[in-house]
């Protein structure tokens, strides 16, 4: 049975749920030319569209309105609900391509909510 995990973030009335990844949709990732033809509307039309439904009930603007410490609370979560298929990338000896995975989408979602950041201004 696949695995889900409902959790709560602290501010936030939404309860969060991330579910293990199925084979059908690992393969389709890992297949999709997801970073084809890529600019910022794209990359998040992709994300939006494609990641967040496959494995979460999470929406891109619940995460526009988070900090790195919430967003981590849902790798740790997501991690925990795909720890067997994580356990097996190690055994294959693609640890390190799921760190730079995690590297990526932290980096490629800090891009895609900067420019829509406000610009914090030091008051004398």
């Amino acid at each position: 049975m696949r695995i889900t995990k409902t959790f709560k973030i602290e501010g936030y009335d939404k309860s969060f749920t991330v579910n293990e990844l199925k084979m059908k949709e690992i393969i389709s990732l890992m297949s999709e030319d997801l970073l084809d033809d890529l600019t910022m509307e794209t990359m998040q039309q992709r994300f939006s569209d494609i990641l967040l439904p496959m494995c979460s009930n999470i929406e891109f603007a619940d995460l526009e309105d988070m900090a790195p410490s919430e967003l981590m609370q849902i790798w740790e979560k997501f991690k925990e609900a795909n720890k067997s298929f994580f356990e097996l990338a190690q055994k294959m000896g693609l640890g390190e391509l799921m760190e730079k995975m995690k590297l990526a989408i932290f980096t490629d979602f800090g891009n895609l909510v900067a420019p829509s950041s406000k610009q914090v201004t030091q008051v004398s």
